[in-house]
C-alpha cells in the first residue's frame, strides 16, 4: 500500500464521510462531515480532535489533512475548515474500540 502504489492510488473509504479521500505524494485529504456544535467547537480552537471510525483499508495517518464540512442536522451549510493531523491514537487500548481513532488536529 505504500510507495509508488500510494503515490497513485485514490480510495474510498468508510472513514470518510462524503466525498473520496485523494492522495497527493505521501499525504491524503479526508472530507469528514461534523455537526453545527462541533464543527463551531473546533472552528473556536476549543475541540482540536476527532473520534472516528478508521477503516483498515485506508486508514487516517499522521501529516494526512481533515477538511470538517459543517452540517445541520445532516444538511451541508458550505462551510469547511482544514486541520491536520498531528498524531493518531489507533483504538483497541483505553476503552477506544479496535475501529476507531482518536485524531489530534492543528488547523492549517
Amino acid at each position: 500500500m505504500y510507495g509508488e502504489e500510494i503515490n497513485n492510488r485514490i480510495t474510498s473509504s468508510s472513514t470518510t464521510d462524503s466525498s473520496e479521500p485523494v492522495i497527493t505524494g505521501r499525504s491524503r485529504t479526508h472530507h469528514l462531515k461534523t455537526e453545527t456544535e462541533y464543527y463551531q467547537a473546533t472552528e473556536r480552537g476549543d475541540k482540536l480532535f476527532e473520534i472516528r471510525k478508521d477503516d483498515l483499508d485506508f486508514r487516517f495517518q499522521k501529516g494526512d489533512v481533515v477538511f470538517l464540512l459543517e452540517v445541520v442536522n445532516g444538511i451541508p451549510t458550505g462551510r469547511k475548515l482544514g486541520l491536520k493531523i498531528t498524531y493518531v491514537f489507533q483504538g483497541g487500548r483505553y476503552g477506544i474500540a479496535d475501529n476507531y481513532c482518536i485524531l489530534q488536529l492543528k488547523k492549517l
